[in-house]
């Protein structure tokens, strides 16, 4: 199965979707979160009840500050050193375990039934103790748990970011993490590059 990882995001005003040919521009702050242009920077700054990024992007910045949170989505940061190893081992698990009948397959099948449905939002955390050598646990953590989440740690609110922002019924959000080393990479992929053919 050939997998397509690709860089996109949201702009952050009025949602379009982004690819590497935009010309987008990210928060020169937080480097989490980007724009289609200036107008959509000044509109989402100025949302208003709070829900605009003047209220996150110091929590965002933090977040990039401590764990490079706002690199992984790029795709210069995919082919970089620290995040090389971890995308070519989610290549791995994606050819082998997101088959009809395996269980990954099955829980994302639902995740996007859901997304359909209803418009759920949830990411999916795919979790391995040793990269490339380990047991790997799937978890899908629904977006009501994904904001608890963040007010535990601050260093989450680029996952909860993506888990707002992403279209339920094409995309998925995935957190790759690994514990030893501790490392992580999230992104968001289009459902139909990784289930191509559904039972």
């Amino acid at each position: 199965m050939g997998i397509r990882i690709e860089w996109s995001s949201p702009c952050g005003g009025c949602q379009k979707t982004l690819t590497k040919g935009s010309n987008a521009k990210k928060c020169g702050k937080c480097n989490s979160v980007w724009y289609c242009s200036k107008e959509c920077q000044t509109l989402d700054w100025k949302r208003p009840n709070k829900q605009g990024h003047k209220h996150r992007c110091a929590a965002l910045a933090e977040a990039d500050k401590l764990r490079g949170a706002g690199n992984p989505r790029s795709q210069k940061a995919f082919e970089a050193h620290d995040s090389k190893p971890m995308m070519d081992r989610f290549h791995e698990i994606l050819q082998r375990k997101i088959q009809p009948g395996e269980r990954a397959y099955e829980v994302m099948s639902k995740m996007l039934e859901d997304g359909v449905a209803k418009g759920a939002r949830a990411i999916m955390m795919i979790h391995e103790e040793v990269l490339g050598n380990g047991t790997i646990e799937f978890t899908v953590v629904p977006e009501a748990q994904v904001e608890v989440m963040l007010e535990d740690d601050a260093a989450f609110s680029r996952h909860a970011l993506m888990v707002r922002t992403y279209d339920p019924e094409k995309q998925f959000v995935i957190c790759y993490e690994t514990s030893q080393p501790e490392r992580h990479i999230v992104f968001r992929v289009m459902a139909e590059d990784i289930l191509n053919r559904r039972s």
